[in-house]
């Protein structure tokens, strides 16, 4: 095994699964929408529309794309973007319930049938469902954090892209700090995050890694140009009653060490 995919395999795969995520979502997507609507994303803006043509832009999505939604939820971005270019977007979400959700959504917008198509299915295993060298970009929305297997997760994404094909990546990683008493408590508020939220948060620096070695151009990768709404995120953890800090007293209220920064990177194949 190489180095690098030792690097993103620290956590023993049982810990974190594809089945183990597939379950929380079965068991946590109702919670969610009733926070977040239809767009599970903890990074967002005060209007969704800003932030999905924001995400437009940074992934270079345009007419005439064949794309995927890679961990797509209940579909609420990709009806979004097909409403507003003509693209095809095939969806891929773990979980069976949301799969239901999402083709629910897309029969009510009728405009949008044959435009946005759901299916179940991992995507670590993209090649799996879709045809090779056929697609011109894949996105991950707040997505990619729940595998411990990136490395694999782009050589799939290689086999479905054409040449000079795009991955868009919006997600949240590991805040680095110098200071030993706040690494601590970041730490912990990580674990804690991994813990209950069924994720793996991972340093941006160890994902570009991953990028080059898969083959990619690093084309972008920066942290989110666009301002940043916290109370939505911080609604759901407090009424879920999830401890986020080791000090935390009482329900969770967003204060304390920042623990986490939001990066966009897009890659291109070569």
């Amino acid at each position: 095994m190489s180095f690098l995919r030792q690097l993103f395999q620290r956590k023993p795969k049982e810990e974190l699964t594809p089945q183990k995520v597939k379950s929380y979502y079965e068991e946590w997507t109702d919670r969610y929408m009733k926070v977040f609507g239809d767009t599970f994303q903890s990074f967002r803006t005060t209007d969704l529309p800003s932030l999905f043509d924001y995400i437009i832009s940074g992934s270079e999505m345009q007419d005439g794309q064949k794309i995927i939604d890679a961990g797509c939820g209940v579909c609420g971005p990709a009806i979004y973007f097909a409403s507003k270019l003509n693209v095809d977007i095939q969806g891929l979400t773990i979980s069976d319930y949301q799969c239901e959700i999402a083709n629910k959504s897309i029969l009510q917008a009728k405009d949008l049938i044959g435009k946005v198509a759901v299916r179940q299915g991992d995507f670590h295993l993209l090649e799996e469902y879709y045809s090779p060298a056929s697609f011109d970009l894949v996105y991950f929305l707040e997505a990619l954090t729940h595998s411990v297997d990136i490395p694999k997760v782009f050589q799939s994404c290689k086999k479905v892209l054409k040449k000079g094909g795009k991955v868009y990546i919006k997600d949240q990683y590991y805040n680095v700090t110098s200071d030993k008493k706040t690494k601590k408590e970041i730490d912990i508020a990580v674990q804690n995050v991994n813990r209950d939220f069924c994720l793996y948060i991972e340093n941006i620096e160890n994902l570009k890694n991953a990028a080059i070695q898969a083959g990619f151009e690093i084309k972008m990768c920066r942290p989110l140009q666009i301002p940043y709404f916290t109370e939505v995120g911080t609604k759901f953890v407090a009424d879920n009653n999830i401890t986020i800090h080791e000090k935390q007293k009482g329900l969770y209220d967003g204060t304390g060490p920042i623990f986490l920064i939001y990066y966009e990177t897009l890659l291109e194949k070569v």
